[in-house]
């Protein structure tokens, strides 16, 4: 049992990774193909970067009377 277990846990992640990598990869094709140049492909990468940032910002000060530290990180 804990083998199959981990196993599906490994392989799930393989996959959640691979299918983000190649979500991002997407989001600047189409943003190349939606804008007709490049200079702009790399903005839904930095926004797929920059949401996260952001939601952790908000946990953190939502966080922040517990764990003070962590809003200075």
């Amino acid at each position: 049992m804990h083998k199959r277990t981990l196993t599906a846990v490994v392989l799930s992640q393989i996959l959640g990774g691979a299918g983000l990598a190649a979500g991002i990869s997407v989001g600047a094709l189409l943003a190349e193909n939606m804008l007709g140049s490049d200079a702009h492909s790399g903005l839904p990468t930095g926004l797929f970067t920059l949401g996260p940032a952001l939601a952790a910002f908000v946990v953190v000060a939502a966080m922040a009377g517990s764990v003070p530290l962590l809003f200075v990180a």
